[in-house]
């Protein structure tokens, strides 16, 4: 295969592979995720990827840490449009963190998913993931500073803050593809599940109301 013939750019290979690999992650599952494999739809030799990930965890990982990077950057960046506006800033920055995720579902699943990842060995995992939720504590410090939080240690609630994003993203991505039409059964989890696929972003508001000192300050000041 000449250089033209081949699927991605000259010196491009590395981000190749992390692309093929979410595609395949996604389509067939980490499971039968292999580097040979990988090198073959590249059309490159079986020991070219290893030029730039040693192991099937290194790929992962650098995955993993691409897709905080760039979390860091959109929360970064949703931050800093909403100004001095605390709140909006708040309420703009769950919203991106689901957005995000909901337009890399495969990345965001593999990034959270505690098994295939080996912090120890990749310390750069830590601090991509210490980078985004440093976005989340500098929000929750200024609000705390505002007087606009209820008083409760810094750490807890952008802890709280941090998990109830995740775990409302991590129900929606569960949902892909089921309409709220499919859920008909009046069941209360039911009934939740539906409501979040129809307006997850309601449920970003309601978590963050839960914080506030004057919980009414959701409808005066904030663009849901």
């Amino acid at each position: 295969m000449t250089n033209t013939d081949r699927p991605y750019h000259h010196g491009g290979l590395r981000q190749f592979l992390m692309e093929a690999a979410c595609r395949h992650i996604g389509q067939c599952g980490i499971e039968s995720l292999s580097l040979r494999a990988l090198a073959r739809e590249a059309g490159v030799s079986q020991t070219a990827p290893y030029r730039h990930f040693k192991t099937k965890s290194s790929l992962i990982a650098a995955i993993a840490t691409e897709f905080f990077l760039q979390l860091h950057e959109c929360l970064e960046q949703t931050s800093a449009k909403a100004g001095d506006n605390t709140l909006q800033a708040i309420l703009d920055c769950g919203q991106a963190y689901m957005n995000y995720a909901l337009a890399n579902p495969e990345r965001y699943k593999l990034t959270f998913d505690s098994a295939q990842l080996d912090y120890d060995q990749h310390p750069e995992l830590q601090r991509g993931g210490d980078m985004c939720f440093s976005v989340i504590t500098n929000l929750i410090d200024r609000g705390l500073e505002e007087g606009l939080l209820i008083d409760q240690p810094m750490h807890s609630m952008a802890g709280l803050l941090w998990a109830t994003l995740h775990g409302i993203t991590s129900l929606v991505i569960s949902q892909s593809g089921v309409s709220p039409e499919d859920l008909s059964d009046d069941r209360p989890v039911v009934k939740a599940l539906k409501g979040l696929i129809e307006k997850p972003g309601d449920s970003i508001a309601l978590a963050i109301r839960s914080l506030l000192r004057d919980p009414s300050l959701i409808q005066q000041h904030a663009r849901l």
